[in-house]
């Protein structure tokens, strides 16, 4: 399987599961909760003899409901996590899954994304990968395959497979490497032209296989 901020998850089936943006559902009444609780005002209290800020009842109402939509937010993310991890495992006997090196792609410094983007598309971009939370699925996804008893393998990190080609291996390098903003992959030598995400997950099983070939030598 293939993830990504724009289709949630991509199977070698051709299957294609969109990305439901929890975040962006949530955020506009967030940003509305968070600039109400900011006005609140925190009140002095005389205890055990010294004076100290403590926040207003109205204070302690609003932070209340910003959590409650905050922790809806976060509930509903891991139930549609859950419930897609149980499907996909449903339809399969071993996954196959790239290595995502997520804390660096959040990170504002040091980040492993492309410098052609500019800070807010930089910025948008690691919103939404949080939002996926692709660590947490990982983990969904392999305590489904633990109760099913199946089987689950993470490729090695430096496995390129969105710039290796699903039919004749061929791999881009240097300036002929697929950016972000490229959706297909066009092969120069075999001619194989291919959604990016659908050709990464193709990539992937056939490396997949490869590896659990010499595992069962």
């Amino acid at each position: 399987i293939d993830i990504g901020t724009k289709t949630k998850v991509v199977t070698s089936d051709g299957d294609f599961y969109e990305n439901p943006r929890i975040q962006d559902t949530y955020q506009e009444k967030i940003n509305t909760l968070s600039k109400q609780l900011s006005r609140k005002m925190f009140i002095e209290k005389e205890m055990n003899g010294r004076k100290m800020k403590v926040s207003s009842h109205n204070r302690e109402k609003a932070l209340v409901k910003l959590q409650k939509v905050t922790r809806k937010a976060k509930n509903v993310r891991k139930d549609a996590n859950r419930k897609l991890a149980n499907h996909i495992i449903s339809t399969c006997d071993v996954l196959i899954r790239e290595h995502l090196a997520v804390q660096d792609m959040v990170k504002k410094e040091n980040s492993t994304l492309p410098d052609y983007m500019c800070k807010k598309a930089k910025r948008s971009l690691r919103r939404n990968m949080l939002d996926l939370a692709p660590s947490t699925y990982f983990k969904n996804i392999e305590d489904c395959c633990r109760r099913s008893g199946k089987y689950t393998m993470e490729l090695d990190q430096y496995f390129a497979s969105t710039q290796t080609c699903s039919f004749c291996c061929h791999r881009k390098t240097d300036g002929a490497k697929l950016t972000l903003k490229d959706r297909y992959y066009v092969c120069p030598y075999c001619g194989n032209v291919m959604d990016r995400d659908l050709n990464a997950t193709l990539s992937m099983k056939k490396e997949g296989i490869r590896c659990l070939k010499i595992l069962l030598k």
